[in-house]
């Protein structure tokens, strides 16, 4: 396999202007690789300051392109517009607040050149190593099966070296490579309306048509957590909301799992109203359970007076999910 793989990097940002300034840079700092790489941005709606600065930026730099849209457009569909630029024999896929590990590019040619029947690969993100405390916690929680569920390997910290069968579970859109030729072969293209989970779709025809995905946990990208509960709590409903939007646009999708955190929201609200003290006996459990969560991720990073936050992130997770699944599920049943 020829070393000079040709390489599209694509990123969407919209007013996010210091971290797609961190993101780049952090591309640009790459070295060590053979790739012949383009760099394609899209902003995603009105936003002078960001558009002044990538005009700056790719005229002293040709490897990086942009696009400025008047009008913020569902991502997957920004991404489309993006996907049918390029010219890259691989996609790479990164979002605006991800920074890169010196030698990203570097492991993943080396995978590449060992791997070439590989349609689909991917890793983990990471909390950055500039993190707040907040974000600390959080990223310490998303690592736990109980705020992630199934889909824990996209945020792991641990250092494994050997690769697995990659899927939408396990893949995040944050660090995510596709052979262009997949896509064009059958015209895949990332799901119109979406602004949450539209890779869970894309890469679930791509499952259903064969072709190769490896989960490479090595292959991490720092992903910029969120420094507050309501940019979590807005992305955690809209996670459930897309989750199950999409068992409904893509049957594939769906895994009886994704459920457990509904049944429970269900379960809990019913013996409030019906069976007082089973209620009382599920609230002690659950409280027991999330509390020894919290001392364990607290422990692990070191913040032990920030308990009390961990205690709040699960309940973020545990109880915000569930209602964004049944608005999606009431979303799909109007139209």
């Amino acid at each position: 396999m020829e070393s000079a793989i040709k390489i599209t990097v694509i990123i969407l940002t919209y007013k996010r202007i210091n971290l797609i300034k961190n993101c780049l840079k952090s591309i640009i700092d790459q070295n060590d690789y053979s790739f012949e790489i383009e760099v394609l941005v899209l902003v995603n709606g009105k936003d002078e300051e960001t558009t002044r600065y990538l005009e700056e930026i790719t005229g002293n730099n040709q490897l990086i392109k942009f696009t400025a849209l008047e009008k913020e457009t569902p991502v997957g569909e920004a991404r489309n517009i993006l996907i049918k630029q390029a010219k890259g024999d691989f996609l790479c896929f990164l979002d605006d607040d991800i920074t890169l590990p010196t030698k990203y590019f570097k492991q993943a040619e080396l995978f590449l050149i060992n791997n070439s029947e590989v349609d689909i690969f991917g890793g983990p993100d990471q909390t950055g190593p500039y993190a707040s405390d907040f974000q600390q916690v959080l990223g310490a929680v998303m690592e736990t099966f109980m705020a992630m569920g199934p889909t824990v390997k996209r945020h792991s910290s641990k250092d494994l070296s050997e690769s697995i069968s990659g899927n939408e579970i396990n893949l995040i859109l944050c660090n995510l490579w596709i052979r262009k030729s997949v896509l064009s072969e059958n015209d895949m293209l990332f799901p119109a309306g979406y602004i949450r989970n539209e890779e869970n779709i894309l890469l679930a025809k791509l499952e259903q048509k064969n072709k190769r995905l490896i989960y490479l946990p090595s292959l991490f990208v720092f992903h910029e957590r969120k420094n507050s509960y309501n940019k979590l709590i807005r992305a955690t409903y809209l996670s459930g909301k897309y989750r199950v939007i999409g068992f409904f646009d893509e049957f594939a999708t769906f895994h009886v799992y994704f459920l457990i955190p509904l049944f429970a929201f269900i379960i809990f609200w019913y013996t409030l109203f019906f069976e007082p003290l089973v209620f009382v006996a599920l609230v002690s459990i659950y409280y027991v359970v999330i509390f020894l969560h919290s001392v364990y991720v607290c422990k692990k990073v070191r913040k032990p007076q920030k308990i009390p936050t961990a205690l709040m992130l699960y309940l973020v997770y545990n109880f915000i999910y569930p209602v964004g699944m049944i608005s999606g599920f009431f979303k799909r049943l109007k139209n």
